[in-house]
């Protein structure tokens, strides 16, 4: 098996394992991993790490100091000291000790460290005991010495010693030829040329990735500065978009509205202008035949000029909607109780017959043209005294509710109210209800309604009413 329990050793608490690697135990306190083979390859470290990790789920990870002892190995290779790494990993090890028999191990330790770096403290001896004491020692117990204790003996150690070092990315080594010009002169110098050339690589290495990041953040930078652009270009895209389909589903609305505007106003002025034409024609006749007496004449004369004035009075319609429409107007604080008595003041036609119209409370004020304001009043009261068969009409004015820039309105009659199917026609031009004269005073209603950002809608409640919203003029 590739992992199994093996039975008590001394010193060892409890049983130790097995993996691919070589034995793990705890002795003193201390986590051994024993490396029992002659080369450790990369699917070697693989299965010790996964055991490591089934471990780890079953109970909880608790780093503690280990001994990594290299036993019996003799080799490892590059894609194993590069996933080594996780044999080291600090969930595991809060100390560690390399532990090695002989000069090759100690390269080999010297080369397996230099590529992984432990984050925590670590040292490479050859001292089990020693070893072991710091280990058991407290956290904070400095690293002993162990590479400066004592200097090579011959000049192969300290070729080998250099090349440790280098393996443990210290590339300031110099080691010091003979001058003998022998091979172990040449490997010397081999090696320091080597130190040399590394240490300028990994120089030229850093200072590019550094460059690199640089380079990556001002790209970064560039890149988020393009983004922001092309988020602000998509932004306003987006809003072009909304207001050019705001603006076309605007236009289509008034060319409707347009076209069955002229329809109406085409079909409405026909009306007076046939009877008008019709009626001249006729009158031309009657004053050249001596049968005609005087007052059929003037009774025809009389229907010309009643239907001249009813196509007077549409074209003057049509003027006062032009004038709600204008685009310059001067506004002011325009108190909407004295608009309504005003109108009652100019058009003194509205209540000859008996009419009355109350306001009911103050209608505050407005900041508004007072002469839109006095069209919707008068073409309201107009409405409801026009349409009204009640023996005594009646119209009420007031306020629902006041708010901060306007408020919502209420104009109620006593009448017989909208016939329910004319509710979503009124605001036509020259609706005319129950035979009414036909214009266009609701429709201007309607207008001044809107440019003053309100809404308007009409229902029966005991007569017609018309609930509509007003705010500053903006």
């Amino acid at each position: 098996m590739e992992n199994e329990f093996g039975g008590d050793q001394p010193g060892v608490e409890g049983p130790y394992l097995t993996s691919r690697v070589g034995r793990i135990y705890i002795e003193d306190g201390v986590g051994v991993v024993e490396v029992t083979l002659q080369t450790v390859k990369a699917e070697d470290i693989e299965a010790h790490v996964s055991l490591m990790l089934s471990l780890t789920q079953q109970a909880e990870a608790m780093a503690m100091p280990v001994l990594l002892d290299l036993g019996t190995l003799q080799s490892v290779g590059w894609e194993a000291r590069l996933c080594g790494g996780e044999l080291i990993r600090p969930e595991w090890n809060k100390k560690l000790v390399f532990l090695y028999h002989n000069p090759l191990q100690k390269m080999i330790a010297g080369f397996f460290a230099g590529v992984n770096r432990p984050q925590y403290p670590w040292i490479i001896s050859s001292d089990r005991e020693a070893s072991m004491r710091w280990l058991r020692g407290p956290d904070d117990a400095p690293s002993p010495d162990e590479f400066d204790a004592a200097r090579p003996a011959s000049r192969l150690e300290e070729a080998s010693d250099a090349l440790f070092r280098m393996g443990l990315r210290n590339l300031v080594v110099k080691p010091r030829p003979s001058g003998e010009a022998d091979d172990i002169d040449a490997i010397l110098a081999g090696i320091a040329m080597l130190a040399e050339d590394m240490s300028n690589f990994f120089e030229e290495k850093e200072r590019m990735q550094e460059e690199a990041v640089k380079r990556r953040a001002r790209l970064v930078e560039v890149v988020q500065m393009r983004t922001d652009e092309v988020r602000q270009v998509n932004e306003s895209l987006k809003h072009e978009i909304v207001i050019r389909r705001q603006a076309e589903n605007e236009l289509k609305r008034i060319n409707i509205e347009l076209e069955s505007f002229a329809r109406t106003v085409s079909n409405d002025l026909k009306t007076p202008l046939t009877v008008i034409i019709a009626g001249a024609d006729t009158l031309a006749r009657m004053l050249d035949s001596s049968e005609v007496g005087p007052g059929e004449m003037k009774e025809m004369a009389d229907l010309i000029v009643k239907n001249t004035r009813r196509a007077n009075q549409m074209i003057d319609d049509l003027m006062d909607l032009a004038d709600v429409e204008g685009i310059a107007v001067d506004v002011s604080d325009v108190d909407l109780g004295e608009v309504v008595q005003r109108v009652l003041r100019d058009r003194p036609e509205l209540t000859a017959d008996g009419a009355v119209v109350e306001v009911a409370g103050d209608l505050g004020t407005l900041m508004a043209n007072e002469t839109h304001m006095f069209e919707l009043f008068s073409n309201l009261i107009a409405n409801g005294v026009e349409h009204n068969r009640a023996d005594q009409p009646r119209v009420e004015i007031s306020m629902l509710e006041q708010e901060d820039s306007g408020g919502r309105f209420l104009v109620r009659d006593n009448g017989p109210g909208i016939p329910p199917g004319d509710l979503d026609s009124i605001f036509f031009p020259f609706y005319t209800g129950n035979k009414g004269r036909p214009g266009l005073g609701l429709l201007t209603v309607q207008k001044v309604v809107r440019r003053y950002g309100g809404t308007i809608r009409a229902y029966n409640d005991g007569g017609a009413c018309f609930e509509f919203t007003l705010h500053d003029y903006a």
